[in-house]
């Protein structure tokens, strides 16, 4: 078995990251489960 490394950047634009886990929260939009930031 095989594994390939990637080496990704961040994007400075995405609000959901470990950083800001705590400003995260999930809510249910009718049956949608997305990431919502205050």
């Amino acid at each position: 078995m095989s594994f390939r490394t990637f080496k990704l950047k961040a994007d400075p634009n995405n609000w959901v990251t470990w950083a800001n886990r705590d400003q995260i929260e999930v809510r249910d939009l009718d049956g949608l489960c997305a990431p919502w930031t205050h």
